[in-house]
């Protein structure tokens, strides 16, 4: 069994191509509506759970996972550190896929920020209308830095992360649910719409979408935010879906 901690769009092609060659898939998403992707993808099991170290050691043991393919976010910092950890007290392989870095043109309209904080308060500086685009995980760093600005958040349409909006003071009419990556067209359309002065995004590859929305802001001559990936030594790690199969199969990992 292969325990894939998904979420995103590139867990749900690696359960695929995980599927077809026929291995049998577990997956694992922080949300319902990560769960439910995984589960049309074709995972043999799906379940909405977070969880630390040793809970996923324990998990590994339990479902008796010979690997482990870490799908997760760029940013899921916590979950990568504990999935190394937990593979590695439970003796089974760890495999991270991490998406290729997004080719952002040179500009003097686009700021980077190491940080949520970081970027909401030099979002702050810039614009008093800010379109932010950056996942609801650290909105609440974010909103503290720019008290007194106009946002728009564009998340997820997770009952969750909605909910998480309107419980850090957003108003519905500043939150937008929606299912990426979008063109730039509509990017731009929807920067357009809200009369954005800023755009505010972090660094998660061509898969999330970064590159046709910091296109869009130029576009319009908006400066965009950039929030910088953190930065972490994987033990394993691949950059394509194809390599995934690959590495596992050079590891002796039976279907």
């Amino acid at each position: 069994m292969i325990w894939v901690l998904s979420g995103t769009k590139d867990g749900v092609e690696i359960i695929r191509l995980l599927k077809k060659e026929g291995f049998k898939v577990f997956a694992s998403a922080a949300t319902e509506y990560g769960a439910a992707l995984s589960k049309k993808a074709g995972a043999d099991y799906a379940i909405a759970k977070v969880l630390d170290c040793k809970g996923m050691a324990d998990f590994i043991k339990k479902n008796k996972i010979s690997a482990v393919v870490d799908a997760t976010h760029p940013f899921a910092i916590e979950a990568n550190k504990n999935a190394m950890k937990a593979c590695k007290s439970a003796k089974v392989k760890y495999l991270r896929y991490e998406r290729k870095a997004a080719k952002i043109p040179g500009s003097s309209l686009i700021w980077y920020a190491k940080n949520f904080k970081e970027a909401g308060e030099k979002a702050a500086q810039l614009g008093n209308v800010i379109f932010y685009t950056a996942g609801s995980k650290n909105l609440d760093k974010f909103l503290k830095a720019v008290k007194g600005k106009k946002i728009i958040a564009r998340v997820l349409p997770d009952v969750k992360a909605i909910q998480k909006c309107l419980n850090l003071g957003l108003k519905p009419s500043e939150v937008i649910a929606g299912e990426g990556p979008f063109s730039e067209a509509f990017n731009k359309a929807m920067l357009r719409e809200y009369k954005a002065d800023v755009l505010v995004t972090k660094e998660s590859g061509t898969a999330g979408g970064v590159e046709a929305k910091v296109n869009a802001a130029l576009a319009l001559n908006i400066p965009a935010v950039v929030v910088e990936r953190p930065k972490i030594e994987y033990s394993a790690v691949v950059s394509k879906y194809t390599d995934v199969v690959k590495r596992l199969r050079r590891e002796g990992i039976k279907k």
